[in-house]
Formats: C-alpha cells, sequence, structure tokens
C-alpha cells in the first residue's frame, strides 16, 4: 500500500489539484441470513488545508461508486478512480460478491445474480450516505463493460441515488443472450458457463426478468456512455442502442479504441468522466431535485 501522505502522479492531462489518499473499506451486509462483507478501496481527495496525517475533511465531497465487469474486480477500475480522487472525488472501488473466483469479497460465482449485485450496490450506497464526508445528493456511478447490467438496473430501481451513470464499453445485452439461450429461464441449467464464468439458473433467471434497457427508461439522470470505434467483443451499434433507452444519454466514441481500452484510450476515458461528472456539479442549485432522495434518507434514518 502506497503512503497517503504521497502526492500521486496523475493518470490524465491537467493538475491534479487533490493529493489523493487510500484505504481498506470492508462493508458488512446480510442476505438469506448469510453474513457478506464487501472488499475494496477508498480513494479520498485531501486539500492542502487538510491534515493527511488525521485524514480529517472540512467539507463534504462528492463521491463515485465504480462497478467492474464480470470475473475482474476493484482493481480494473483503479485507473480511473485516483484521477477521479486528484480532482476532489471520493471515489470507492469494490469487488462484487461472488464476481469472481478467488475474490475480494468471497462468494462462490454460482451466487452471483443481477439481484446479488443490486444488494451489493445498495449496501455500498448506505454506506456512502451515512459518512459525515460524502454529499449525498452527489453520488455518481461508474460501471464497465457487463457491470452496466448491475449499474443500469441500480440506476433504474434507484433514480434519485445515482446523480450521474457513466458506462465505459458497456455489454449491457446480457437480458437479451439469456432469453435467446434459455427463453423464459426454465430450459437454464443449474449451472453454466457465461463469458467463462461458472454462473447457476440464478443468474439466467435475474437477466431474463431484469431488462437493463427498460431500466434504463426509468432512469432520469444524465448518463454517459464511452465506447471504441473498433470493440469487437461489444460492437458500437449496440452502444447506441443502449444510449437510445436512456431518457438523457451521451455517446461517445473514441476513434481507433478497442474494448477495455487497455491498449489504447483509457487516458481519453478518464478525462471525458471527470469533466461529465464536473459538468454535473456546475449545475445550479435550481437544478438539483433531490427532494426524493432527502426525504428517503430521512426516512431510512427515521427522522
Amino acid at each position: 500500500m502506497t503512503d497517503p501522505s504521497q502526492p500521486r502522479d496523475s493518470h490524465v492531462d491537467g493538475a491534479p489539484g487533490f493529493t489523493s489518499t487510500e484505504q481498506e473499506i470492508v462493508i458488512h451486509r446480510r442476505s438469506g441470513g448469510k453474513d457478506i462483507y464487501l472488499r475494496g478501496m477508498l480513494y479520498m481527495p485531501l486539500g492542502s488545508e487538510t491534515d493527511p496525517e488525521e485524514g480529517y475533511h472540512p467539507y463534504r465531497v462528492p463521491c463515485v461508486v465504480c462497478a467492474h465487469a464480470l470475473n475482474a474486480g476493484f482493481t480494473s477500475l483503479i485507473n480511473y478512480a485516483i484521477p477521479l480522487a486528484e480532482r476532489g472525488y471520493a471515489s470507492l472501488v469494490f469487488d462484487f460478491y461472488g464476481a469472481r473466483e478467488g475474490g475480494e469479497s468471497g462468494g462462490d460465482t454460482k451466487d452471483l445474480s443481477l439481484e446479488t449485485q443490486e444488494e451489493d450496490l445498495e449496501a455500498i450506497f448506505d454506506y456512502l450516505m451515512f459518512q459525515s464526508w460524502c454529499d449525498p445528493d452527489l453520488i455518481y456511478l461508474l460501471a464497465e463493460a457487463n457491470g452496466a447490467n448491475a449499474a443500469i438496473t441500480f440506476a433504474g430501481d434507484h433514480p434519485t441515488w445515482v446523480r450521474s451513470l457513466a458506462l465505459m464499453y458497456p455489454m449491457a445485452q446480457l437480458h437479451d443472450e439469456m432469453v435467446e439461450a434459455f427463453g423464459d429461464g426454465r430450459r437454464a441449467p443449474k449451472a453454466f458457463r457465461y463469458q467463462g464464468t461458472l454462473v447457476s439458473d440464478s443468474f439466467a433467471l435475474e437477466a431474463i426478468w431484469r431488462d437493463p434497457l427498460e431500466k434504463a427508461s426509468h432512469y432520469p439522470g444524465r448518463t454517459l456512455i464511452i465506447h471504441g470505434s473498433e470493440d469487437t467483443v461489444t460492437p458500437l451499434v449496440d452502444a447506441a442502442h443502449l444510449a437510445d433507452a436512456f431518457p438523457d444519454p451521451q455517446l461517445k466514441v473514441i476513434e481507433g479504441a478497442g474494448h477495455d481500452f487497455i491498449t489504447y484510450g483509457s487516458q481519453i476515458a478518464t478525462k471525458w468522466v471527470i469533466d461529465f461528472f464536473n459538468e454535473q456539479l456546475a449545475i445550479s442549485e435550481d437544478e438539483r431535485n433531490f427532494l426524493p432522495l432527502i426525504r428517503d434518507v430521512e426516512r431510512r434514518m427515521h427522522l
């Protein structure tokens, strides 16, 4: 682990403005009588007036929750989380429960479904909403590849929780794939492999019941979709089809980039994500309509 008192090099052009620190996080939730511990890292911006030794934050900051792809892990999104922290956003990366063999959050991949991923995201957002340093009106959601299915489902079911949604090379065709393979789900086997990961019939059934394109229509917030023009895993036309499902979308294409931006496009995508989130911060208070969120928080606190 790096020394939190030392500034990091920026991954995108422009002065970072903040020193970022990192700390391990463990967030507990229960499901079906079982204790689940979501593990990840929190990257926190520290201003010059803040004591890095104490980690004290004199103000509330916007936050970004990062949702990784299937059979990946939170490390795949650190290169986005750090630049965001350097520009004033508390960025949280974590492993979904059961998303990969040997994952930080444990669980068997046969336990994974859109339902469990949504429960994970609910626990993460709950954690952030009640942190003294988090602005609960400004929690963003960033997702990659087939992690977009979980992000879109969560945003559609919790439209006032997610300030804005950013999707990178989204693979949101899970619903169509499962319907094509298993119809209404009754033909789904108890265990099968999807993109190399052993999953269960619950994975298929949840995907059939929860169509991301339908969920997208319920999310009124601004949505950014970033895709590579040379993506051979998820064709660009799929991203355009997904963009059409959102009420307020923005589709940006990185010319020459393939899937996952590993060899090309990550710095461009990071800059676009930061610019997009910054635009939302610049929106006037009159344009913010988060009273439903405030009421929901008050209800959850029994105020």
